[in-house]
């Protein structure tokens, strides 16, 4: 089975079935940038980023149809949950077919800078998808 992931601002599902995507995070990291402190105090990271959207495309079904029991998890850099399970609930996968998943975390709570993941459990089988939260550089 192939699974294509992509982290966003925004992802909108049109009517003819394509996805408009805007924010892009081509390599997969979200810079966040610390507020500045006028009493020289050092800057914190944010808590929250006000929207992460994720489309997570599955592809290559190995039978030529089979019913998939699908569920997410974010995980954050502690290898802590962040936020609830998603129960995608049962989809049918084709062969030569493809399903695909759009969802919007509004706020996304930040537990720190690092590698955070979104786990895709397709069947019970885990497919970690790692996404990257960096300060950003200092000027």
């Amino acid at each position: 089975m192939k699974i294509n992931f992509l982290i966003a601002d925004e992802i909108r599902s049109e009517v003819t079935g394509k996805q408009t995507i805007l924010g892009l995070y081509p390599d997969s990291t979200i810079i966040v940038r610390n507020a500045a402190k006028t009493d020289n105090t050092p800057p914190k990271i944010p808590r929250l980023i006000e929207r992460v959207a994720i489309l997570v495309n599955i592809s290559d079904a190995p039978d030529s149809k089979h019913e998939y029991h699908i569920k997410g998890q974010f995980i954050n850099p502690s290898e802590q949950p962040n936020g609830n399970e998603i129960d995608f609930g049962k989809r049918i996968i084709e062969k030569g077919k493809s399903y695909t998943i759009v969802l919007q975390s509004k706020p996304f709570e930040i537990k720190g800078l690092g590698t955070y993941y979104f786990n895709l459990s397709i069947d019970g089988e885990v497919h970690k998808l790692p996404f990257n939260i960096k300060d950003a550089p200092s000027k």
